[in-house]
């Protein structure tokens, strides 16, 4: 069936948008306006361990922080903040970001691109973890010990975004332990880059007094070339006891 097209379609149009010569130069002249508690010089870290190679050269570039109008205190969105910057650096989801005091954030938002800025959202990292896998000793065909039994390290310490699964409270039987016991999961988010990928299930890290085991990887947050992103991660908590001054 043809459609019908409107006349005022098919004619031109001597009507031009107005676009201001100096609009991207006007945001960038403010980003490096010292604007109390909106902005401010970060440090930029697309892989979070290149800052500890011989030949790292730091990034700086400015930016905009201001709250979100929402909060809720599900997933640590209560630590989530707007971030607003130029085109200086080609920030993406998973990327660090560290202020001037020092605080760590990640950019855990699709990054959204508008005529002089990109934004995106960012959450304050509240932990820094190691994960380390436990390696059963092996031996030589001769009866000689090959290598004895020990944690090796997985991905040096990094910072984190951790939190308690927000569904329905999971419970367990323990042997030789009356009733049940609380067997709540908790949900982790790295940086992902070329350590943290070889994080596998069975890995672990300690947060706090506590020891806590990955029972699931999502790459739902990792970018479709699978170069960066945000590694997901269900944890079990499975060694460690309450102990006031370990916190």
């Amino acid at each position: 069936m043809a459609i019908a097209i409107p006349k005022a379609y098919l004619t031109g149009s001597n009507w031009k948008p107005y676009l201001p010569p100096t609009i991207q130069s006007d945001w960038t002249n403010y980003l490096f306006s010292d604007m109390p508690n909106d902005t401010g010089t970060y440090v930029w870290l697309r892989d979070w361990y290149e800052q500890f190679e011989d030949e790292y050269e730091k990034t700086e570039f400015r930016a905009e922080m201001f709250p979100i109008a929402w909060k809720s205190k599900v997933g640590l969105s209560d630590a989530s903040v707007n971030f607003y910057t130029n085109y200086d650096i080609p920030i993406l989801k998973g990327d660090y970001v560290i202020n001037e005091a020092g605080e760590v954030y990640m950019l855990n938002w699709t990054i959204s691109k508008e005529i002089n800025s990109q934004h995106t959202q960012a959450v304050k990292c509240n932990a820094n973890v190691q994960f380390y896998r436990h390696v059963k000793e092996t031996w030589t065909k001769d009866g000689r010990l090959d290598q004895p039994e020990h944690d090796e390290v997985i991905a040096p310490t990094i910072p984190a975004l951790l939190s308690e699964y927000a569904g329905r409270p999971d419970y367990s039987v323990a042997e030789n332990t009356p009733g049940i016991n609380p067997d709540m999961l908790s949900v982790c988010q790295v940086q992902y880059n070329d350590v943290t990928k070889n994080i596998r299930i069975n890995d672990q890290f300690k947060w706090g007094p506590f020891t806590y085991r990955v029972i699931n990887i999502t790459y739902t947050e990792v970018a479709i070339t699978g170069e960066t992103g945000i590694l997901g991660f269900n944890m079990r908590r499975v060694g460690g006891e309450y102990d006031p001054e370990a916190v």
